[in-house]
């Protein structure tokens, strides 16, 4: 749970690095049992509770925290026993409210991993796990929203070869993240009185995003995909 998780937070944020070399052998341990019922969200709330508290660590212990924990989170990604509530948790926790740019570490790798890994195992990838790697990878499209419109724009690119896959349950999965970005792409407007967003008419779509519906919706292949509009 994530009142957990914010007690990992605090402990990680208040004794550093040595929390985390108490708590990492025990942390991968959990992680790997797929037998014993609350393991994996044990291993959740550490994940997302170390991270996060990591902020405040001196930066050489941060970038050696998320090497580490971008290989622990790969690794749940293509084990097909990962709990997904657990592990969507792990990830909102740990991107909620933060800075889209100081997150580039875990979500750059991540995207890749959902889209490479899929489309290049599409032979042997079953739909439940490839749905499941694409819920992992909404969340943070998700969390972030219109503040991380590299992120929006990469996914859309990376993730355009799924839209035609030969599971539906993944070109649907698809199609509900490529959704999220039309979402996140209407820009916000600034009120005239304190300058501070809003998303009061009128919303226009960054002009990628058009571009890109436009394309995919005069493709041949588009009936295989979900239908998705620029009015969406």
């Amino acid at each position: 749970s994530e009142s957990s998780a914010h007690v990992f937070k605090g402990l990680s944020a208040l004794l550093g690095m040595e929390f985390y070399k108490l708590v990492k052998d025990a942390m991968i341990e959990a992680l790997r049992n797929f037998s014993e019922p609350g393991c994996q969200c044990v291993a959740a709330e550490i994940v997302a509770g170390v991270t996060r508290g990591s902020k405040w660590w001196p930066f050489d212990q941060q970038k050696q925290l998320w090497d580490e924990m971008v290989a622990l989170l790969v690794e749940v990604l293509i084990n097909s026993e990962s709990e997904v509530a657990e592990w969507s948790m792990c990830i909102r926790f740990i991107v909620a409210d933060r800075d889209p740019r100081r997150l580039r570490w875990l979500t750059d790798r991540m995207m890749q991993e959902v889209a490479n890994g899929i489309a290049s195992k599409k032979d042997v990838i079953t739909a439940v796990l490839g749905t499941k790697q694409l819920k992992f990878a909404q969340q943070f499209l998700s969390e972030f929203t219109w503040r991380a419109t590299a992120l929006n724009l990469s996914a859309m690119y990376l993730l355009e070869p799924l839209l035609t896959h030969q599971y539906k349950q993944i070109r649907d999965r698809t199609a509900m993240i490529i959704k999220v970005v039309v979402r996140n792409s209407m820009l916000p407007t600034r009120k005239p009185t304190t300058g501070h967003p809003t998303f009061a008419k009128p919303l226009f779509l960054n002009p990628q995003v058009v571009s890109f519906l436009g394309r995919i919706s005069h493709s041949p292949n588009w009936d295989k995909c979900c239908a998705i509009r620029p009015d969406t």
